[in-house]
């Protein structure tokens, strides 16, 4: 175990890291969401799927607009 402070460049190092995997994580995030939300947009959710699905994302007004903006671009690409 340390005992003593960490340097500056190891301090640097550590948040970038923690910096790097928050942004990795956030990606990964955001890529599952997007999923899902497809999935439910188009119905390939069952009913206890689609019921969790609405009652744990759809939970604010930024989620919402994002599945409502989500299929106003999924209707656009299907028309095409």
């Amino acid at each position: 175990m340390r005992n003593f402070p960490k340097t500056a460049e190891e301090e640097r190092v550590d948040f970038e890291e923690r910096f790097i995997k928050d942004a990795i994580q956030f990606e990964e995030t955001i890529v599952i969401e997007d999923e899902l939300i497809e999935k439910y947009i188009r119905g390939w959710m069952d009913s206890a799927e689609r019921l969790k699905f609405e009652k744990s994302f759809l939970t604010t007004n930024r989620r919402r607009e994002r599945v409502d903006f989500t299929r106003q671009v999924i209707r656009k690409i299907d028309e095409q």
